[in-house]
């Protein structure tokens, strides 16, 4: 495991760690060891994952920030191999004043909730952490979920049909003075485009805000209609995109959080794209890793299988974003790097 950093007098984030769990064939869970990080103060950012396994149960998968040494990834069933990626963030109580995680559970259910202690919703932002999900098929209406932060003490875990879930959620609380302003922002697609875009109101500072993806519920299985990537386009625009043209209605979740002057040093936004590949890279000016993460937000794929569609997205190194699939596949994701003070 590859240490990213530590500094002595932290100012808002003390270190970020990059992790990679694997989940071997005849296993239901895995784990990877980090630097100690107070977990109080530390959450997970998601980096996408890639499988061998064909099935809903044996690909999909949630995270979670096990102890201060410690993340574990889980599945439904075990077959096959996955590997999930991410980073762990440890920040410095001048940066957030609360960190929550957990599980939501949906037995048979099309929505859950899970309470947690009060909030301030305006300085505050749900990340999704994956989800599990027992279905023997390729199966999107089910398994697919988008979380949202409803009020100060309840996050809501929602899919389009009904379904034995188990969704990764960790709730961020900002320090009031480090935000400008938060904005959660839940979009229905019903046209036949490929790409849609969404206004931002009221308007961010492109080079002070970062975006956090809370998730994707579908409404149909077929691959190219259903999954969607998520863009930052400029101040004023979001934009979404897909392969497909189905009209069947779909639900993106993400966060947009503009930080205050001086805590964001910097961020590169951009695709991958992988042409009947396994692994693609994107060069980027040079970033601080020991203080920064690269989150994967959301794909589209031309394919029909899991191996082939679902990437993870990582720094390579300080000037490289590799996005990687288990077996080669047209796939794109969509991701942002940003670095802090």
């Amino acid at each position: 495991m590859r240490r990213w950093g530590y500094r002595e007098k932290p100012r808002y984030v003390i270190s970020t760690q990059q992790f990679s769990v694997t989940i071997s064939s005849p296993a239901t869970s895995g784990t990877a060891t980090i630097n100690q990080v107070d977990p109080n103060f530390s959450f997970i950012i998601w980096g996408g994952q890639k499988s061998s396994a064909t099935l809903d149960a044996t690909v999909l998968c949630n995270v979670q920030l096990t102890n201060g040494t410690t993340v574990t990834a889980t599945r439904a069933s075990l077959g096959g191999t996955c590997v999930v990626t991410g980073t762990v963030v440890y920040c410095s109580s001048r940066f957030v004043k609360s960190i929550q995680q957990g599980t939501i559970a949906q037995a048979a259910q099309a929505s859950n909730t899970a309470t947690i202690n009060a909030v301030n919703v305006n300085t505050s932002v749900v990340l999704h952490l994956g989800t599990t999900n027992t279905l023997s098929s390729q199966n999107l209406s089910s398994p697919m979920t988008s979380l949202t932060l409803t009020n100060k003490t309840t996050v809501t875990v929602q899919s389009s049909s009904t379904g034995n879930n188990s969704t990764g959620y960790v709730v961020v609380e900002f320090q009031r003075e480090v935000v400008t302003q938060v904005q959660q922002i839940s979009t229905t697609l019903t046209t036949g485009n490929s790409s849609d875009t969404v206004a931002v109101s009221p308007n961010v500072d492109f080079n002070r805000s970062v975006l956090f993806w809370g998730g994707q519920r579908c409404g149909s299985s077929i691959f190219a209609d259903m999954l969607y990537s998520a863009a930052l386009t400029d101040g004023a625009t979001l934009t979404f995109t897909r392969n497909g043209t189905n009209s069947t209605s779909k639900v993106i979740n993400v966060t947009l959080v503009e930080f205050a002057h001086g805590v964001l040093r910097g961020i590169q936004r951009g695709s991958n794209v992988l042409a009947s590949a396994n692994n693609v890279s994107s060069t980027i000016p040079s970033s601080d890793i020991d203080y920064g993460w690269c989150h994967q937000l959301g794909f589209y794929v031309s394919g029909t299988a899991w191996p082939s569609s679902t990437p993870s997205t990582v720094y390579f190194d300080a000037k490289t974003i590799r996005t990687t699939l288990n077996t080669a596949g047209t796939s794109t994701a969509s991701w942002e790097a940003a670095w802090l003070n």
